[in-house]
């Protein structure tokens, strides 16, 4: 039973992960990593409901490290480098009480790299917990057990996850990138890739890739500006570097111009360089610009592209009717969803063995952890029952 819990590390996720836990019942003790950080950190966190909150102690891990021993659950949601991490577990592991389990939030590093060289009995209490942002709408948790993690373990965490913390769980195998972040760096390498060949722009494609097909209403490039363009580089770089044998690893390479304007957004350009941004016009009248992903130069928004497939799938009162109309049409953008679709259901179906115990985990990670409603493999399953998979040959 868990009754206390402990998260290492007061950014972002770690904060949301402690309100969590709260709000299920338990006493938390959220401690930020660094001594030097704690005067900020807290001040932050007071001007949050979260320093309102009766059931969370804030402090120092360094000061209050010796706290862990009444733990429960330990999460650990440090900055994504294996040597920080690494360095935390080792000063973690001879604290902690025998039996508690030990968790760590990355988001794509293999869990059997951050615990390598650790005792028996903590490897057998240790796994992944990758929570996804943000906690309110995004419900995935993926749980990576290691190898030498108990099934016992494994099994309770996702339990309590589905029962007392409101998450949908699924079961990854420790890859890199685990399911949902393989396949949505995949996706979106796919999209930017097919885009330029294509001569689309970034406003083009998001109205190819939101609710047309079941994707949330901020599509890609909306949403990469919306969740800071470094984070998605960060991830493909990493499984770029991680996936030497991957025979779709160019997909993962981030172009230089994004690589560009990611460390703009990162360092605080004012240029305010995204996919997205208002420009004033000859007339002096504001616009949205979209990005022309092949020029690099900015472009008025299309409101609504004047494809034929497409106006006739947005005039559909269901997402399979709508899906039929681009999967028959002849112009842009059919093309453009015949060649994304059938890309990344051909890449699924060549890993979801790999990184997933079964197809339908990695069509619930890709839905969960991306607000999509329909996997890959739901996808295809559309365009069978349509009798429609002959127009991607």
């Amino acid at each position: 039973m868990i009754k206390t819990a402990a998260v290492i590390g007061t950014g972002v996720m770690g904060t949301q992960i402690a309100e969590l836990l709260s709000e299920s019942g338990l006493q938390v003790m959220l401690l930020t990593a660094r001594s030097k950080s704690l005067e900020s950190s807290m001040r932050n966190l007071q001007r949050k409901r979260v320093g309102e909150d009766p059931n969370i102690q804030i402090g120092n891990f360094e000061d209050q490290a010796e706290k862990l021993r009444e733990a429960d659950w330990i999460i650990e949601t440090v900055v994504e480098q294996i040597e920080i991490k690494r360095s935390l577990m080792k000063k973690i592991e001879p604290i902690r009480k025998r039996d508690s389990i030990i968790s760590t939030n990355t988001s794509g590093i293999p869990i059997s790299q951050i615990s390598e060289g650790f005792s028996e009995e903590f490897l057998s209490h240790f796994l992944g917990t990758h929570f996804f942002n943000p906690l309110k709408h995004l419900k995935l948790l993926e749980i990576v057990p290691g190898v030498k993690t108990l099934p016992s373990v494994a099994q309770f965490i996702q339990n309590f996850a589905s029962n007392n913390l409101g998450r949908m769980t699924v079961i990854s195998k420790d890859v890199p990138g685990f399911i949902a972040n393989r396949i949505g760096a995949f996706t979106v390498g796919l999209t930017l890739k097919t885009a330029v060949e294509q001569g689309l722009n970034a406003g083009e494609v998001d109205e190819l890739t939101g609710k047309i097909i079941g994707r949330p209403k901020s599509a890609t490039f909306r949403t990469l500006d919306m969740v800071g363009m470094e984070n998605f580089v960060r991830v493909a770089q990493y499984l770029y570097d991680s996936l030497p044998y991957d025979p779709m690893r160019e997909y993962f390479k981030v172009p230089d111009f994004m690589l560009q304007m990611a460390e703009n957004q990162k360092s605080g350009v004012k240029t305010k360089e995204k996919f997205y941004k208002r420009m004033t016009r000859e007339d002096g009248k504001s616009e949205i610009f979209s990005l022309d992903l092949k020029t690099q130069e900015y472009v008025p928004a299309a409101q609504s592209p004047e494809f034929s497939s497409l106006y006739k799938a947005k005039a559909q009162n269901n997402i399979e009717e709508g899906i039929k109309w681009l999967a028959r049409g002849e112009d842009k953008a059919s093309n453009f969803f015949k060649k994304t679709t059938k890309g990344l259901v051909d890449y699924a179906a060549d890993i979801a063995l790999e990184i997933a115990d079964s197809k339908t985990s990695l069509d619930q990670a890709a839905k969960w952890g991306f607000g999509w409603e329909l996997g890959p493999f739901e996808m295809w399953d559309i365009l069978h029952s349509l009798s429609l998979e002959k127009d991607f040959s």
